[in-house]
Parts: C-alpha cells; structure tokens; sequence
C-alpha cells in the first residue's frame, strides 16, 4: 500500500507541473504565475524517507527543466540540471528537520514550501541575469517571485492536509511518538 502512495504522490507532481503549464499568469499580479509544486517537494522531504525524498527531487527537477528551460536567442536561458540540483539541496537541508515535523510540528511545510519557492525563483533570475550579462530589477520581478512565494506560504496547507490524510489511508505512519530523555541513574 505504500508504494501506491508513492505512486500517487509521483502523479500528483506531474499533475502540478503540466497544470502549470495551462494556468495563464495573473495579470493582477504583473504576469506572476500560480506554482505549487514547492510546497509538494516540501511534504516529501518532510514526510518521506531521505532516498524517496531525494529520488522525488531528482525526478521533478528533470522534468521541470525538460518543460521549463527557456530558450533566448536560440541558447538556454539557464543551465540544464539547475532545479535538480537546487530541489536536491532544500531537500536534504529540509529533511533534516524531518523529525520536528513528524513529532507535529506541521507549521514547518508552510515555512519550508515558501523558502523553496523564494530562494528557487531567485536563484534561477539571478542565473538568468549572469548569463545575460545584465542585472535588470524592477517591481515585476519582485511580483514574479514573491507572489508564488506567498501563494506557497498560504495554500501550503491545503495541499498538506489530503496528503496527510492519504497517507493514513495508505498504512503510512507519518506520526511519530514523542520521546522523553532518560538520565543514567547517577546523573540525578
């Protein structure tokens, strides 16, 4: 039953990363777009084992660069490989944190989804502006990166709670029971 869930997961990524791709940019918002999939990496380094969370990353991160590198002037306008490295990256830092979040301490998947979907966007402008040769700033870059990086603090949740819940459903324990520090008998 687990690996069901892990197959559910695997298809609810590429559910979130072809979605995005028909999701027009939000003109209220100076083109920013609507991108999720942040906050799913973050469940599964925090939910997940470091070799599937790892794996996760490795896959989205592929296919995101084989759907998403722009091409500019018939060159790539970033570097194939970068999400896969970047996703590699948050998800090792975030799993070590893994066991404050299976203890319930869940307001860690909103915190670490927006840090991932800020420090993603800006990294992947600061690469395509190096590569450039200029460094161009203005109030829709802002827009851009800090609209999904709000969006990602806020509906985090909403994607945390039917996977929690699936993961019950599917006999995956994502509990994980407090433990309290026994001291040798001449410590006291």
């Amino acid at each position: 039953m687990v690996a069901a869930y892990y197959f559910l997961i695997l298809l609810l990524s590429i559910f979130l990363m072809l979605g995005q791709q028909f999701i027009p940019p939000l003109e209220l918002f100076h083109g920013a777009r609507i991108n999720m999939l942040p906050a799913l990496i973050a469940f599964v380094a925090l939910a997940l084992d470091l070799p599937w969370s790892l794996g996760f990353a490795f896959f989205v991160g592929l296919v995101w660069d084989s759907l998403t590198v722009p091409f500019i002037g018939g060159e790539p306008g970033m570097t194939f490989g970068l999400t896969i490295v970047l996703f590699g990256i948050a998800t090792l830092i975030m799993h070590g944190c893994r066991n404050w979040f299976l203890q319930g301490r869940l307001f860690l998947h909103p915190v670490f989804s927006g840090l991932l979907a800020f420090g993603w966007l800006g990294i992947q402008y600061l690469i395509i502006s190096l590569k450039h040769g200029s460094f161009y700033f203005d109030e829709n870059v802002v827009w851009r990166i800090m609209v999904p990086t709000m969006m990602n603090l806020c509906l985090a949740p909403l994607l945390l709670w039917p996977l929690w819940v699936l993961a019950g459903r599917f006999g995956l324990q994502l509990r994980q029971a407090k433990t309290r520090r026994r001291y040798a008998s001449w410590a006291s």
